[in-house]
């Protein structure tokens, strides 16, 4: 009954940061609804480990680009629309985080986490808009 409530079949998803935890379960779960995934992470080899054979090969794509470099995310969400389709569904997911005090935290990390957490979100989001 979910599936037929939710069916993606045809769409295109962009998951940002689905190598593993949330956006690989939330990946997952688009797929699942018949979505076509690009998944975006650091790491392409690890990215689309295990999607493939659940999946199907041609509704599984990887895509590692640094989703805080406005060049790089450019670059990337024009290959994608070229070689894959236009992207229909769109979850800025990538993050990180620092574990340590803040008195011991260097503002260059201060300033990745920002970069990664809120700037990667604006500048996924205006290219594929």
């Amino acid at each position: 009954m979910a599936s037929t409530l939710f069916d993606l079949t045809g769409r295109i998803a962009l998951v940002t940061g689905s190598s593993r935890g949330i956006g690989r379960v939330i990946a997952q779960a688009l797929a699942e609804a018949g979505a076509t995934i690009v998944l975006n992470g650091r790491d392409e080899e690890r990215l689309a480990a295990d999607f493939s054979s659940e999946f199907g090969a041609e509704r599984v794509y990887a895509r590692a680009f640094d989703v805080a470099d406005a060049t790089a995310v450019a670059t990337a969400i024009a290959e994608i629309e070229t070689s894959i389709g236009a992207i229909g569904v769109l979850v800025n997911n990538a993050g990180i985080q620092h574990r340590e005090l803040m008195l011991d935290l260097d503002v260059e990390d201060w300033n990745r986490v920002i970069s990664t957490n809120l700037t990667s979100a604006f500048l996924v989001g205006r290219e594929v808009a």
